[in-house]
């Protein structure tokens, strides 16, 4: 389970290689490549765009290659991102990587969650998802630290060479755990649980919810700094300190809610209560510039990051509690095509709403995606509902379903 929980960790982390690491690269490149702040903030735009786009085709290829050809194709995405970075000459070649690095975002959710469906009994799972999920953050802090230092030692091209050496040492790792760990137990046990099928309406209601988590996710990291600069006043290395809390408290928060998430008999109780904590971590920070006081605002951040961070986690659990095994990726993808969607829309939908109104009204429109939020468990009730018992030939106990799903390699 340990090494299972590394491989999958890495895999996750492999498309924020590039994304977190052009942030942290940001002044270099911007001064180096000329470009402006509209095009450096366009990067984000395209990568999550890409990702949104290709989570539901890849999800669907997810399900139907075997767990090495996806492991190659998910580290083959993130090098080629990485490499295709470092020799960028203009903001077309960073385009052109956002790209290959939305194909490994949209590729990894789908295959690690069906690698969990296959290879974990049920009842342990949401806990392996909230590990692998941290390495998203865990990522976030290597690119942070060893991008920068490559890049004041040699140059930004070296950071990001720093990272296709990590993807390779990944890829590494997977294929012999793969090698050494071929045969999959989990659907042994899954294959005598009663076959299920997903109602469209319950779908719609979980990729909803993730764009609108994601939504709020993503403006509330991309501007707190800002707005704790601009309308609290804060020293820019005090304000940039906010995504450290946020990033802290929000490593945690993965890993306690996947645990908690399947203790739950109802999938919408734990997505209703983080929207009600969001809201009024949200509710708090905006509160801090109305009374001055930077207290609410750092409250407002730990509180956010242990409840509203943990949105994709409950999601994929609740994808491995209910969903089918052999429907595991597909649905992941369209979660996770909701999730980026409400990436790029939700920081530039912000902005404007803050420019024109200022920050208040920014605040209001994640406050009205809580809200919405709470109404998931009205729309979960029946998202997978029983199949009529059928027939199965099955060979030395399993099914022909699971002998396909198997990875063999």
């Amino acid at each position: 389970m340990v090494g299972l929980g590394a491989v999958l960790t890495l895999a996750t982390g492999i498309g924020p290689l590039l994304t977190t690491g052009v942030s942290a690269l940001g002044p270099l490149l911007t001064r180096d490549l000329n470009l402006t702040r509209l095009e450096f903030g366009s990067f984000a735009v395209v990568a999550s765009a890409s990702a949104a786009l290709l989570s539901t085709p890849l999800g669907w290829a997810a399900d139907r290659l075997s767990q090495r050809t996806g492991i190659l194709m998910l580290h083959g995405f993130g090098l080629g991102a990485l490499v295709t970075a470092a020799l960028s000459q203009s903001m077309a070649g960073l385009w052109a990587s956002a790209v290959l690095g939305g194909a490994a975002l949209g590729l990894a959710n789908p295959l690690t969650n069906g690698m969990v469906a296959l290879r974990v009994e049920p009842g342990r799972r949401g806990m392996l998802v909230g590990v692998k999920q941290t390495g998203v953050q865990l990522i976030q802090m290597f690119t942070s630290l060893a991008y920068p230092l490559a890049a004041a030692l040699v140059s930004w091209q070296a950071g990001f060479l720093v990272g296709a050496i990590v993807t390779v040492l990944s890829l590494w790792a997977a294929l012999h755990y793969l090698r050494a760990r071929p045969q999959c137990t989990a659907p042994r046990l899954a294959s005598r649980e009663r076959r299920r099928h997903i109602k469209a309406s319950g779908l719609a209601w979980l990729v909803a919810y993730a764009f609108l988590s994601g939504f709020q996710y993503q403006s509330l990291a991309f501007y707190l700094p800002l707005f704790a600069f601009e309308a609290l006043h804060l020293r820019p290395e005090i304000a940039a300190a906010c995504g450290v809390v946020l990033g802290a408290s929000g490593l945690v928060s993965r890993l306690v809610w996947g645990r908690l998430t399947e203790r739950f008999r109802s999938p919408g109780v734990p997505l209703a209560l983080i929207a009600v904590f969001s809201a009024v971590a949200v509710g708090l920070v905006a509160g801090s510039s109305l009374w001055g006081t930077q207290a609410l605002m750092w409250t407002g951040t730990a509180l956010y990051g242990l409840s509203g961070t943990a949105a994709a986690v409950i999601l994929l659990t609740v994808v491995m509690h209910l969903v089918p095994r052999a429907q595991a990726g597909a649905v992941t993808g369209r979660i996770s095509m909701g999730l980026f969607a409400g990436f790029a829309t939700g920081p530039v939908l912000f902005g404007l709403l803050a420019d024109q109104w200022g920050y208040s009204t920014g605040w209001v429109s994640l406050l009205a995606a809580s809200v919405m939020m709470m109404l998931a468990p009205l729309g979960l009730r029946r998202l997978a509902v029983p199949d009529p018992p059928k027939e199965e030939v099955h060979v030395s106990g399993e099914t022909a379903a699971d002998l396909r799903q198997a990875d063999t390699h």
